[in-house]
């Protein structure tokens, strides 16, 4: 993986991620590859992951939130 193309992925995906909060990971992989940003499911999670995007309905709430 070229350093470089890193911020490009992180950026498609937060794009993605910002249009539609509710997409897992997976369908993030396929909203950054039509933005021309091609990379594996494993990279998308990783990515999303450390920046904690998450769907809006997979991630459980406490009680009290």
């Amino acid at each position: 993986m070229n350093p470089c193309s890193s911020p490009y992925r992180a950026n498609a995906l937060f794009d993605a991620h910002r249009n539609d909060p509710e997409f897992g990971y997976r369908l993030l992989a396929v909203e950054a590859r039509g933005a021309g940003e091609s990379m594996a499911d494993r990279t998308v999670w990783r990515i999303t992951a450390a920046n904690g995007w998450w769907s809006v309905f997979g991630k459980k709430r406490g009680k009290n939130g």
